[in-house]
């Protein structure tokens, strides 16, 4: 299971796979769930540990935090699930190597605003909201951020394929007006 891929879905409901065995009853913590899910928001980057526990405990004092983080990543450590976390001084980091994500092929896809079939294959990995339904507080900017990059990519399918007057353009602006 060590050299297993994992694939982590990000929009909609948060889903972990490894292999092709779904693993969320192996994450039976809600707040490893929630560390997991905050880190692909990073898509792989170090995050600074303050960060990472204003987010998940906004309401409990930084020692106590940081003493919940640093359990937290030792259960996350020791589940059967091949995560590669690494934790140094001031900064946590999820890596990618062995992970494959809805939301880095999304941001991928988004990244070059004018390659037509990026574009076209970003628009059906959006589904939905982030980790729809789990109810995390510190959800709402990184929600805004995917929503704009989203709209962006539709706004300019819409204009491009307008200006061809393709019939493309139509099925992008109803996806486009279904989010308003």
């Amino acid at each position: 299971m060590k050299n297993e891929k994992i694939t982590i879905d990000c929009f909609g409901r948060l889903s972990i796979k490894v292999g092709d065995r779904e693993m969320g009853s192996l994450m039976k913590s809600q707040k490893a769930r929630e560390l997991i899910a905050f880190l692909m928001t990073y898509e792989g980057r170090s995050v600074k540990k303050t960060i990472v526990c204003d987010a998940l405990w906004s309401d409990h004092d930084p020692k106590h935090s940081a003493d919940s983080l640093y359990k937290l990543v030792d259960k996350i450590r020791n589940m059967p699930i091949p995560f590669h976390l690494e934790c140094r001084r001031n900064i946590i980091q999820l890596h990618l190597d062995n992970v494959h994500s809805d939301l880095t092929d999304f941001t991928h896809c988004i990244r070059d605003k004018e390659n037509i079939k990026a574009l076209e294959s970003a628009i059906p990995l959006y589904q939905g909201t982030l980790f729809e339904e789990e109810g995390y507080e510190w959800i709402l900017d990184k929600e805004g951020k995917f929503d704009m990059l989203y709209l962006g990519a539709l706004q300019y399918l819409v204009d491009h394929y307008s200006k061809k007057g393709s019939k493309h353009k139509l099925f992008y602006y109803e996806t486009l007006m279904e989010r308003f």
